[in-house]
């Protein structure tokens, strides 16, 4: 298995932790489930871009990032507000795709998911702290390390893995990754 296809696959890592732990006869709360298919919606997106040209591989980054945090905001949100964000996102979507097209990395989305994700978490002080941490690790510092990641490949669209950026931003998402399946192995 090469480098990037260990980047794509990591994100599948919080649901095998937790599939591990339940086949070990370890329950978890089922708000951690939600958080781990939001996060392996990152690893269908990836799988999915690699099916289209080399091209028009970013346009599941305006799919994704909705999805992905509407599965982790139903692990803190009641469903009504969860609707009402997947609304508030798909119009920004929408409006990054009129304003910057398909072609390229999306910036304004992903920061807006990600931001939505920092600010549900650092309202919710009645989470585990852990838990807090992890997505702050992988959507808030994920999100300073993408900007300048989609900044590199926007100025060389066909070298996006081969960009100096790629490695330390992937860095960033798997220590995101590896809190919250610790958060998941522990007994907090």
């Amino acid at each position: 298995m090469d480098a990037e296809t260990v980047a794509i696959v990591m994100a599948l890592l919080p649901a095998v932790t937790l599939g591990g732990l339940r086949l070990a006869g370890r329950r978890r709360d089922a708000r951690l489930w939600w958080i781990a298919a939001g996060f392996a919606v990152s690893w269908l997106a990836n799988v999915t871009a690699l099916a289209f040209p080399p091209n028009d591989r970013w346009a599941p980054t305006l799919v994704y990032p909705v999805t992905q945090v509407a599965l982790i905001a139903t692990a803190f949100w009641p469903r009504r507000m969860v609707l009402l964000l997947v609304l508030d996102l798909s119009a920004i979507g929408l409006a990054a795709i009129v304003w910057r097209g398909l072609h390229a990395p999306d910036v304004v989305l992903h920061s807006a998911a990600s931001l939505a994700v920092v600010a549900i978490v650092v309202d919710r002080r009645d989470a585990s702290w852990l838990v807090r941490g992890s997505l702050l690790i992988y959507f808030g510092l994920g999100l300073v390390a993408w900007i300048p990641h989609a900044m590199w490949v926007h100025a060389h669209p066909l070298a996006h893995g081969a960009a100096p950026t790629y490695w330390p931003y992937q860095g960033v998402l798997l220590a995101g990754l590896l809190a919250f399946s610790w958060v998941c192995i522990s007994d907090e």
